[in-house]
């Protein structure tokens, strides 16, 4: 792979490139167009995609005598929530607004989150 200088800059020469960083998801068919081993593609072919979603909402006295609530379960791998499910709620500076963080685990639309 080579970078090329843009036109305008002081370089005028192909420089090589030995590493390239990018950041998409790891899924065989955001790679198609990379040359991938069956190695690397049978790699690839375990990640899979989940939803993480955050948002913020205006519930009166949502948490009035704490500032945040985690949906946790003790016995859970990690001591997380059967997904979907909410992750926690937290308080903000601004009087009954929350942030709320919910987890799939797979990704769904935002009508279903909400």
């Amino acid at each position: 792979m080579k970078f090329f200088s843009p036109p305008g800059s002081h370089h005028s020469h192909a420089n090589p490139l030995t590493k390239l960083l990018v950041s998409i998801p790891p899924q065989v068919n955001n790679l198609r167009g990379f040359d991938l081993t069956n190695q690397e593609t049978t790699l690839f072919r375990q990640f899979q995609n989940v939803g993480y979603y955050t948002s913020l909402v205006r519930v009166p006295r949502l948490l009035s005598n704490r500032s945040v609530y985690e949906n946790s379960r003790l016995k859970a791998p990690y001591d997380l929530p059967p997904l979907p499910a909410p992750y926690w709620v937290t308080a903000t500076k601004i009087t009954d607004v929350y942030q709320i963080e919910y987890g799939a685990n797979k990704t769904i639309s935002e009508d279903r989150v909400e």
